[in-house]
């Protein structure tokens, strides 16, 4: 009642939250459709995740047997850091445009529980203990349907 232009500051806050929402939306669906979008899809980088640890976890028992193997192993797990892992983090602000904050939050959650169980397999590879480094690799593939499920993908 002591403000007489109560209203025109009204009017400014509405007008700032409308700008607000279309500018969102517009970087969203230009992330999801091309500029800023990796050369890699976070789709397609998950899967050849999952189709390289598919891969590697059943050439296991036959690396888990010899140094060599063990070697093996961290030289594959490293590749797998280097591209897939990578290409998934680097697309983050895809995986947000499509999903939300929360999406974004709940694949996050997964992925790193799965990618810590790389590490380890990389890290029990390197250190030559052959139980941990497959147990890891197995439980990280495990692990990788569950995030697969859980990325947002656009519709």
């Amino acid at each position: 009642a002591r403000w007489s232009d109560a209203w025109l500051f009204g009017v400014s806050v509405v007008g700032l939250v409308v700008g607000a929402v279309l500018i969102r939306r517009s970087r969203n669906r230009r992330v999801v459709e091309d500029g800023d979008s990796p050369v890699v899809s976070p789709e397609a980088a998950m899967d050849a995740l999952r189709d390289s640890l598919r891969d590697l976890e059943t050439r296991l028992p036959r690396l888990c047997e010899s140094e060599r193997g063990l070697q093996r192993v961290t030289e594959e797990i490293g590749v797998l850091q280097s591209t897939h892992i990578d290409a998934i983090l680097q697309s983050r602000d895809r995986i947000v445009a499509v999903g939300g904050l929360a999406g974004f939050a709940a694949f996050m959650s997964a992925f790193s529980v799965m990618e810590r169980q790389i590490n380890r397999a990389w890290s029990a590879a390197a250190d030559e203990e052959p139980g941990e480094a497959c147990d890891s690799i197995r439980r990280a593939l495990l692990l990788s349907e569950d995030a697969r499920k859980l990325l947002p993908t656009a519709r």
